[in-house]
């Protein structure tokens, strides 16, 4: 048996035991850890149930239509009729980590042959800032562009048979998420522009082999043609903002472990191109483009939030990427490094969603008072007066009391113009959607909880809502939370409180 092949056979083990691991911590908790997730879930679960659920329709409208943000709502949608929600959309989205692995290989492999030292150093970004965001969408879009740029690095078209295959391909990272096509399309772009050096003759080849790539933009201009969102550029400190992306790209858990992390890669990158003293040329021109773009891009974009944050983890993973290996100890060490760093993570995740899953039961456990069918607020009563490091799904939760209630509640994501589900009641739409249930009662910068603050908005809350279901940061006692006039407590729970007319 040949050295290579034997390489080979470790390089692939490798792969697929860090695939399976990245799947551990669906295993010890669930989506609903990531913070947009719960959001997700309920207006899957209002799709999946459809016009059949009298309850849900009390509150609510669909709007069946093609739209470049269903990545993982369609398959959801499915499997949720047959196992529930909540457990459908852990398993779709248990396997955007070990897709992103699979594209960061598969990249590797196309560009050098093999598993470079800078591509062990970009897994650790499969479970980015974004994973815990819970872009559930667009990160599995951001996987699949991984894969299909990989595979046009290994094997461009060359027919227009070939090329046809990647325009469908492209459809389908359209329809997981509009911003995953733009980021493979820079990404295919910058490999076609590097091989142009020196080789302009080829350009109308290249770009006739290109078009299929663009079909989606069809689709585009119908989804978004009317009442769509404008672009919304970033305001306040924009230098800062930018920067705080790119030194945030592993934020979720721990703020030492993660800026810590960050940090050692960011230096073992350095150390390895000094070493290297070479970029891929394809790769390295597709990361100056996707970085142009973070710099570029607004925070808010089409009224999607984080347009340039989404992008920044992407950009750094391609130039890690980009570094062309250097001496085989080097390479082990770097390779040692990105494995190791990535076992951390899973660890520190599993270690976390554990222990939030386990404080949150009881407060869920409150939902089982709620009758089916009614109009609950959900109100987060928190204290922050800066970040609050750890990206946990307090926020959002509240959807949850959609998908086990069937209630109309106050947290779904308006996006004008691409929205597949919204509230029937127009003052509904205007006034209790997501960002409603946020109450902040801190005397900053001390921090000091202020309860009487939560007073006017739950009084909002009571005239419109005949439930509130409360949760509260830990040190704020939920028991000195004013109660509305006409409300009443009806069931407690640490960190949480129900209240009914």
């Amino acid at each position: 048996m040949s050295r290579a092949l034997t390489e080979d056979r470790r390089t692939t083990a490798l792969m697929a035991a860090l695939m399976l691991a990245s799947i551990l911590p669906f295993l010890f908790g669930s989506a609903v850890q990531m913070h947009d997730a719960a959001n997700h879930m309920a207006r899957i679960h209002i799709l999946a149930e459809g016009t059949g659920n009298a309850d849900l329709m009390r509150g609510y409208l669909i709007h069946w239509r093609w739209a470049g943000n269903m990545g993982v709502d369609l398959p959801a949608v499915l499997l949720g009729q047959v196992i529930g929600v909540e457990a459908a959309v852990s398993i779709v989205t248990a396997i955007t980590a070990p897709l992103t692995i699979l594209g960061i290989f598969l990249l590797s492999r196309a560009a050098y042959g093999r598993l470079s030292g800078g591509a062990a150093l970009a897994v650790p970004l499969a479970l980015s800032q974004l994973f815990f965001w819970g872009f559930l969408n667009y990160n599995l879009s951001i996987a699949l562009a991984l894969i299909v740029a990989a595979r046009w690095r290994a094997k461009p078209p060359e027919t227009i048979l070939s090329a046809i295959g990647f325009g469908v391909a492209a459809l389908i990272v359209w329809t997981c998420h509009l911003v995953g096509w733009g980021g493979m399309m820079l990404m295919i772009g910058g490999f076609e522009i590097a091989k142009l050096f020196g080789n302009w003759r080829a350009l109308p080849r290249r770009i006739l082999l290109g078009l299929p790539l663009l079909v989606p933009l069809i689709p585009t201009i119908l989804w978004r043609s009317s009442d769509a969102a404008p672009l919304l550029f970033l305001r306040g400190d924009w230098i800062g903002t930018k920067i705080m992306n790119f030194g945030t790209i592993l934020r979720g858990i721990s703020k030492p472990l993660d800026l810590g992390m960050t940090a050692i890669i960011g230096i073992a990158a350095v150390a390895a191109l000094i070493a290297s003293r070479r970029l891929d040329r394809q790769l390295g021109t597709a990361a100056t483009l996707l970085v142009a773009f973070t710099l570029i891009l607004p925070q808010v974009a089409m009224g999607s939030w984080g347009a340039d944050l989404r992008i920044t983890p992407w950009a750094v993973l391609i130039g890690l990427l980009a570094i062309a290996p250097t001496g085989p100890r080097s390479e082990r060490v770097l390779i040692g490094l990105g494995v190791a760093f990535l076992a951390v993570r899973i660890v520190a995740v599993c270690w976390t969603w554990h222990g939030w899953t386990a404080a949150q039961r009881p407060q869920l456990a409150l939902l089982d008072r709620v009758p089916r069918g009614v109009r609950l607020a959900y109100a987060y009563v928190d204290r922050e007066c800066g970040i609050d490091w750890p990206i946990r799904p307090e926020k959002q939760i509240g959807s949850l009391s959609v998908v086990r209630r069937d209630v109309t509640a106050n947290t779904l994501f308006v996006v004008r113009g691409a929205d597949l589900v919204e509230m029937r009641r127009p003052y509904d739409r205007v006034r209790w959607t997501n960002g409603s249930q946020e109450i902040h009662i801190a005397d900053c910068p001390s921090g000091r909880p202020l309860p009487e603050r939560a007073a006017e908005p739950l009084k909002a809350m009571a005239q419109d809502f005949d439930w509130i279901w409360i949760v509260a940061d830990p040190g704020i006692a939920t028991d000195t939370l004013p109660v509305p006039p006409g409300m009443a407590r009806v069931a407690a729970a640490p960190g949480s409180l129900l209240l009914h007319r």
